[in-house]
């Protein structure tokens, strides 16, 4: 009886440490920021997802200048940006699975761009922009 009794706490320990682990970190959304004259916002979002929900990972942008990371991206948060309107930009993300998307940029405009499911076994992150 004893031991039943300490398996399950046990059990119930060790589950709500793991669950307390998973939980997103990033920023929570609040509204979109109108872009300065001469550039354009570019929210990357990621949706809260059981499968890959523990793994973050850095968002990167290239402009054709540079290539620079935007942020750590947790299960359920968003980055933001701004750039230089009219250029296209490719953004991915630093996992095993290769992928991105391009995007034509346009003066104060805001672009929201969702990204998950990242594995090594399909083509790489599915990416939605509108």
């Amino acid at each position: 009886m004893y031991l039943n009794k300490s398996f399950a706490v046990l059990t119930i320990t060790a589950i709500t440490i793991i669950f307390t682990g998973c939980g997103a970190k990033g920023a929570y959304f609040d509204k979109f920021e109108q872009p300065a004259d001469g550039n354009a916002s570019i929210y990357i979002y990621r949706p809260t997802a059981f499968y890959g929900g523990g793994i973050r990972y850095n968002a990167i942008l290239n402009d054709g200048e540079e290539e620079r990371v935007i942020g750590l991206i947790s299960n359920g948060s968003y980055l933001y940006t701004q750039v230089f309107a009219n250029r296209e930009i490719e953004i991915k993300t630093d996992t095993m699975a290769e992928g991105s998307i391009t995007i034509d940029t346009e003066n104060q405009k805001n672009i929201l761009h969702e990204i998950s499911s990242c594995d090594e076994h399909n083509d790489g992150c599915y990416y939605r922009t509108s």
